[in-house]
């Protein structure tokens, strides 16, 4: 049987967890049989969206990114806890829990979220830098970059994860396998192309989509080839 533990607080307390996670893997006879970390939670001070306990002082982006490398590196995943009930539309902007988002968004972490607002917005990508509206040939140059579309993303993703060791020439050898089964579609929900040209976003398009041609056929016989 398996004993998954969250611990807590992976920016105040980043170097017990860390060295507690790399203790785990190197002695895992010390431990009692199956036991796992199966996140780190937390925010990163100061998150407006966080629910939990107040946290002073402030992480750099620099310190985002090597907090969350040297967790997920390891196959640890971090869990936010986004969690405060008060968040109003106007809070969904907040720099710095957005940028915490875009680093962290790579399949591997999760968040804990009570505010339906803010689910929705987590769920969205707005205003997507992409080329904007298409322009007419006299204006003489090319089509300059914005933040001129909206993504609506949604799926769900299972993963099974395995932990074991065994004796190997007398020391002990750990294996970890995590397989993972996900399903999404990405929709565009905002971009100006009324004529929805296909060569440019639109309304209600599907990311990775393939248009193609279908004809009855071209020939009926081998003598109309000729």
């Amino acid at each position: 049987m398996k004993a998954r533990f969250h611990l807590p607080d992976f920016a105040g307390h980043f170097k017990f967890n860390l060295v507690f996670a790399e203790f785990l893997k190197r002695y895992p006879e010390y431990f009692r049989e199956g036991v796992e970390i199966a996140s780190v939670y937390g925010v990163f001070p100061p998150s407006m969206w966080n629910g939990g306990r107040t946290q002073t002082g402030i992480c750099n982006p620099e310190a985002v990114k090597g907090i969350l490398k040297a967790f997920n590196d390891r196959g640890i995943p971090l869990r936010f806890t986004f969690t405060n009930p008060m968040l109003e539309k106007q809070h969904l902007a907040d720099p710095f829990c957005n940028m915490v988002m875009k680093l962290a968004d790579n399949g591997l972490n999760e968040a804990i979220v009570l505010s339906p607002l803010l689910e929705a917005y987590i769920r969205d990508t707005v205003g997507m830098l992409t080329d904007g509206m298409d322009l007419p040939s006299v204006y003489g140059a090319g089509v300059p970059q914005m933040n001129a579309a909206d993504l609506r993303t949604k799926g769900y993703e299972l993963s099974l994860s395995w932990r074991d060791s065994f004796q190997l020439f007398g020391r002990p050898l750990e294996y970890f396998v995590k397989p993972t089964l996900s399903q999404f579609t990405s929709h565009i929900t905002k971009f100006a192309n009324e004529t929805k040209l296909l060569s440019n976003w639109y309304e209600g398009q599907e990311i990775g989509e393939i248009w193609g041609f279908h004809i009855n056929r071209l020939f009926t016989s081998d003598a109309d080839a000729l």
